[in-house]
């Protein structure tokens, strides 16, 4: 049976000239500003961090309209199955008032407070306090994969052409993530201040991200999807270069979908 509302293939839609290099050289995790209104810690509206990440929808290439629209029309599909075997996870959504959301809200501040005053009763039971530590780093992995079920932030978004965009609900996107994690096992989550107001500041911070660089295979790709002609040109040369197969081969491996 067909399923209707998600797909076997995760789609990343990108600008063409960025589409070009993951091509080339594979996906790049890059940082976003994700908003949230689960912790009391910070003045709302301004709950938000920096999270590297590289996303995906798992949506059927025939509702991926409305999504290209907001953000580009060119994209890349690839299995599932590759999704599962490099430990990409769909988000958690949360609507405002939620009972999950107030306990995730919750843990964030017992663990923030817990890290600010340093109980002195477990000071001394290094066991405990480990056991402390590592509960505090797998919250914060699992909090990098919570996002609100709609859009709530008097923020502007703009798409990859840099036009204005509602955003709207952000669940009809059914997001799949993929956060890094360094040596200590924790994502390098940042929060953001005035430096990141300074675009070359952000490219200083995107680059150390490349490290974490998300791979595919030939056999991982299911679907292109590009503007015209000369778009479609210019990838398969690409695709040929790094694979090593000719430009007549592609099609036997997959689809290369051009919309006008």
């Amino acid at each position: 049976m067909d399923n209707l509302i998600t797909s076997d293939e995760l789609f990343h839609f990108t600008k063409f000239e960025h589409l070009l290099g993951i091509a080339e050289n594979g996906f790049y995790p890059r940082y976003r500003f994700e908003h949230t209104t689960l912790s009391d810690l910070f003045p709302r509206p301004a709950t938000v961090s920096l999270i590297p990440m590289v996303c995906f929808c798992d949506l059927p290439i025939n509702l991926t309209e409305k999504h290209s629209q907001k953000y580009s029309p060119c994209a890349i599909g690839l299995s599932k199955n590759w999704g599962y075997k490099r430990g990409l996870n769909p988000v958690i959504y949360i609507s405002d008032n939620s009972a999950l959301g107030d306990a995730i809200g919750a843990l964030i501040n017992s663990f923030s407070n817990y890290h600010s005053s340093k109980v002195k009763c477990l000071e001394s039971n290094t066991e405990v306090v480990s056991m402390i530590s590592q509960a505090m780093k797998g919250f914060i992995h699992l909090s990098t994969y919570v996002k609100q079920y709609e859009n709530n932030s008097e923020s502007i978004f703009l798409n990859k052409r840099g036009q204005a965009i509602d955003i709207g609900r952000f669940y009809d996107e059914r997001e799949w993530r993929f956060v890094p994690v360094d040596k200590s096992g924790l994502p390098p989550v940042l929060i953001p201040h005035e430096d990141f107001q300074d675009g070359q500041k952000m490219k200083e911070h995107n680059k150390e991200l490349e490290k974490y660089k998300l791979e595919f295979e030939l056999d991982d790709i299911k679907l292109f999807v590009v503007e015209n002609d000369g778009q479609k040109n210019e990838l398969e040369k690409i695709i040929a270069s790094r694979f090593k197969i000719s430009i007549g081969d592609i099609e036997r491996h997959f689809h290369i979908k051009v919309l006008v």
